[in-house]
């Protein structure tokens, strides 16, 4: 009787391990590794995850609790990567490197490797419009991922071209910096850290405008801190946490221009 009871509590550890052991391997696999990088633009804030704070001197990023947005401080690290000399981030620079445990960032060397990308001719930058709508942070982070940067522009002729890649409302790359929660507008810079020599606000912009904070009653006030590009080119302020089409570019300059429009990744 004894050996019998062994015999059926091996052939049940026999069955029922096999299956336990897979389904580790899987879960394993799946958290172990540092993570992939997230190239479909959600930030931590849009996941509930946890918080995105913008690069230095930018302001408007939101943090959740549970997926509800919330307000944080501007002045954080950002969180995907720097910038390098001259305003390029650091993928887009020629280097591409490992971030908070993530695999390194894409190294773009070509326009052709942007499928949907657009060159100008100008400037031999590609731009290219990101198919998700997000919020400023996200947006920011999704065009770092991918090597490059929040559009930028810098002259009349580029305003012009980046209407060309979208018609419609857009981030720019620029914030004044300011939380959420504070009134006034800020001095507006690229995140890009390009020097801010072209503006092309329409009349009365930026204003900071007050608006209701998400998700608050209480009659709770945010303002508007991040640009945006309209559909007849003019740029205007917005609340940070909206979400809105993207328009990332990458400074690759003329030796690595590529054809006109970009091929296959």
């Amino acid at each position: 009787m004894r050996h019998s009871v062994i015999l059926q509590a091996l052939w049940l550890v026999g069955c029922l391990g096999a299956k336990d052991n897979a389904l580790f391997s899987k879960t394993d696999a799946s958290t172990s590794g540092g993570g992939s990088s997230n190239l479909g633009g959600s930030s931590a804030a849009e996941s509930g995850t946890g918080s995105v704070n913008p690069a230095a001197g930018v302001g408007g990023s939101v943090s959740a609790e549970g997926g509800e947005p919330t307000m944080t401080d501007a002045g954080g690290s950002s969180s995907a990567s720097g910038t390098a000399p001259g305003g390029a981030s650091g993928a887009a620079a020629g280097g591409a490197s490992a971030v908070g445990g993530q695999p390194p960032m894409p190294s773009i060397s070509s326009c052709d490797m942007l499928e949907g990308a657009l060159v100008d001719e100008q400037n031999h930058h590609c731009y290219r419009l990101e198919p998700e709508e997000m919020s400023f942070a996200a947006a920011r982070d999704a065009c770092i991922a991918r090597g490059g940067h929040l559009v930028t522009i810098t002259d009349e002729a580029e305003n012009d071209f980046v209407l060309q890649v979208h018609g419609d409302a857009h981030w720019l790359g620029a914030s004044d910096g300011r939380d959420d929660r504070t009134p006034g507008v800020g001095t507006y810079s690229w995140l890009s850290a390009e020097p801010w020599s072209y503006e092309h606000w329409e009349g009365g912009q930026p204003n900071a405008h007050a608006i209701d904070c998400p998700n608050e009653s209480g009659g709770a006030h945010c303002y508007e801190h991040c640009a945006y590009q309209n559909g007849d080119g003019n740029w205007l302020d917005r609340a940070c946490w909206n979400s809105i089409p993207v328009v990332c570019e990458w400074d690759l300059g003329p030796d690595a221009e590529g054809s006109g429009q970009g091929g296959a990744p």
